[in-house]
C-alpha cells in the first residue's frame, strides 16, 4: 500500500510543480503566495487532491467585464509590482487598473505584455490538458511493476500450495 501512496504524491507533486511552471511562464508570479502555498493530499487509495489560495479561480478563469475587484488587493498589488510609489500615486495606479478591470476583464489587453506563452488564464486546465497522458503512462507503468511485485510475492508465500496443485 505504501508504494500506492508514494505513486499519488508522485502525482500530486508532478501536477503542483506543473502548475507552478505554466504560472510562471504566463506571468503570474508576483509576490510567490500562490506558489508556496499550493500543496496536495492523497488518501493513498485513489485520491490526490490538489490545494491552492481562492484567488487562484481568478488567477485561472479570469474576470469579467462590469465586476468590481478590490480595490485594497490592488493597491498592494500595485505596491508590490512596484508600478507607482508614494501613496496617492499607487491608489490612482489602483484606480485606474480598478477601471480597466471594469471595462475589459481580466486579463486585460495589456495583461498579456507580461505573459511568455501567450496565455493569461487556463493554468490548470492547460496543464491537465498536456500532461495526462503522461501522468496515466506513468501510473499505469508504476501499477503494472506493483501488481507484478505484489502477485510474484503472493506466489512466493504460496508456493508450496501451487506447488501441490501441479
Amino acid at each position: 500500500m505504501e508504494e500506492l501512496n508514494n505513486l499519488l504524491s508522485m502525482v500530486g507533486e508532478f501536477f503542483i510543480e506543473k502548475f507552478r511552471d505554466e504560472l510562471a511562464i504566463q506571468g503570474h508570479d508576483n509576490t510567490g503566495k500562490l506558489f508556496e502555498t499550493m500543496r496536495y493530499e492523497t488518501d493513498g487509495v485513489d485520491t490526490v487532491d490538489i490545494y491552492m489560495q481562492d484567488y487562484a479561480k481568478y488567477v485561472d478563469s479570469g474576470i469579467r467585464p462590469g465586476k468590481k475587484v478590490s480595490i485594497y488587493a490592488l493597491i498592494e498589488w500595485v505596491e508590490q509590482k512596484g508600478i507607482a510609489t508614494g501613496e496617492k500615486e499607487i491608489k490612482n495606479a489602483a484606480f485606474a487598473i480598478r477601471r480597466k478591470i471594469e471595462q475589459e476583464g481580466s486579463p486585460t489587453s495589456n495583461a498579456y505584455n507580461f505573459s511568455n506563452n501567450g496565455r493569461r488564464t487556463g493554468f490548470i486546465q492547460v496543464v491537465v490538458s498536456e500532461e495526462s497522458k503522461k501522468v496515466l503512462s506513468l501510473i499505469q507503468k508504476e501499477l503494472g511493476q506493483f501488481s507484478s511485485g505484489f502477485f510474484d510475492n503472493v506466489i512466493k508465500r504460496n508456493r508450496n500450495i501451487f506447488l501441490q496443485n501441479e
